[in-house]
Order: C-alpha cells, then sequence, then structure tokens
C-alpha cells in the first residue's frame, strides 16, 4: 500500500504533467477548460 505522500506525489506530477506550462506556471486557460466541461 503506497503511503500517503506518495500519492500526495503521485497526484501533484500528474496535476504538473496535465496543467502546468514547461516553466512550470499553471496553464489556467487549459486548466479553467477542463474544470468547465461537461461529462459524457
Amino acid at each position: 500500500m503506497k503511503s500517503y505522500a506518495q500519492m500526495i506525489n503521485k497526484f501533484t506530477k500528474e496535476f504538473a504533467d496535465t496543467f502546468c506550462k514547461d516553466n512550470g506556471e499553471i496553464d489556467w486557460d487549459k486548466l479553467v477548460r477542463f474544470n468547465s466541461a461537461t461529462a459524457e
């Protein structure tokens, strides 16, 4: 079973890979589009 810290690291990496620019900034446009999308 993974530790809490390992899970936080995994989700943080996934967020950064998906919603951050190469320089580390959050890509707010991409994040807002994702958050505003309707589920199908």
